[in-house]
């Protein structure tokens, strides 16, 4: 009974491994057509916006937006220089 049994045991944990590398095998498959379709869906945003005209008023806009950012942000820069050099005078 007791040889039965090991071999019982062997088999079952050989079933056991069996399966949970076919699952693994499943999952990895799954990510990989999951990515696929994600590179497709990239694509295809891609080429509408390859698609898409821009006029000069949009490209104007646009360059104003860029320009008020850099503004902004060289704005904060010299704020939190100029709150430096304050501090030892408080």
């Amino acid at each position: 009974m007791g040889i039965l049994q090991g071999l019982g045991e062997s088999k079952i944990a050989s079933m056991v491994e069996s399966k949970d590398f076919r699952k693994g095998i499943i999952q990895l498959e799954w990510h990989h057509k999951k990515n696929l379709m994600k590179i497709e869906d990239l694509k295809n945003k891609m080429r509408i916006i390859n698609m898409m005209k821009v006029t000069r008023q949009i490209q104007s806009v646009s360059n104003s937006c860029h320009l008020l950012y850099y503004m902004l942000a060289e704005c904060s820069l010299k704020h939190s220089l100029l709150e430096r050099l304050m501090i030892p005078f408080k």
